[in-house]
């Protein structure tokens, strides 16, 4: 396994700008247009993983499975708390029982998004990390607005 993707050479492997954590690089990340994009929340995040574990893929690529996984929990969240504030039929269903139709309702959400093959390509490369942390960022500024 090996971080050896299109945009993975550009993003992490050859880009010198990552490989520490300073001011001067901060100050790249946040002034940067690299790859066409400006998006220095993800340039941070590759500076991290390539302070904590160097460039062995693994450990990049388990970092994407965890931001995927936290995303995943997070559209489980929003959608019950959707579901939960819409209006329903007391007769219909009991608030009190554990198993509701919310959650029901969330969990499928919530699996199909996790499972769902467009999520592959962001999963999979490492370059693809910008696409993880917006869909995280999105859904916690949703939850809490």
């Amino acid at each position: 396994m090996t971080l050896s993707n299109w945009d993975d050479l550009v993003y992490v492997t050859e880009n010198i700008h990552i490989r520490t954590l300073n001011f001067q690089s901060l100050t790249w990340m946040f002034t940067s247009f690299e790859a066409s994009n400006w998006h220095p929340v993800t340039w941070l995040s590759h500076s991290l993983d390539i302070t904590f574990f160097g460039l062995n893929p693994t450990w990049h690529h388990f970092t994407s499975i965890i931001h995927h996984v936290l995303n995943t929990l997070l559209v489980f969240l929003l959608t019950h708390k959707l579901f939960s504030q819409a209006p329903s039929d007391p007769e219909i269903h009991s608030k009190h029982s554990l198993i509701t139709e919310t959650t029901i309702a969330s969990v499928l959400t919530a699996l199909l998004f996790g499972i769902h093959p467009l999520h592959v390509e962001s999963v999979a490369w490492v370059a693809e990390r910008k696409d993880l942390l917006c869909t995280f960022f999105f859904p916690v500024s949703v939850f809490f607005s």
